[in-house]
């Protein structure tokens, strides 16, 4: 049997992300979950995921930009 993708989902809205993951869980999904852009790329510094899954806006670092700060470190 292959390894569960490994997801990470971020999202400002605790409550909904919280729901996301449980359900992802459900699914044998790897997910784990982050409230903003910063947090993210602290997490994937330590936690490389196959898929990232943004808010398009969030306060601070949107996906826009997260998703530029990203590339510069993990092309």
């Amino acid at each position: 049997m292959s390894e569960p993708m490994t997801v990470l989902f971020v999202d400002d809205e605790p409550d909904f992300l919280q729901t996301l993951l449980k359900r992802m869980r459900k699914r044998d999904v790897n997910a784990s979950g982050v409230g903003s852009g910063e947090e993210a790329l602290v997490h994937l510094a330590q936690f490389p995921a196959d898929v990232v899954v943004l808010d398009v806006r969030m306060p601070g670092m949107g996906a826009l930009k997260h998703c530029g700060q990203s590339k510069k470190r993990r092309p």
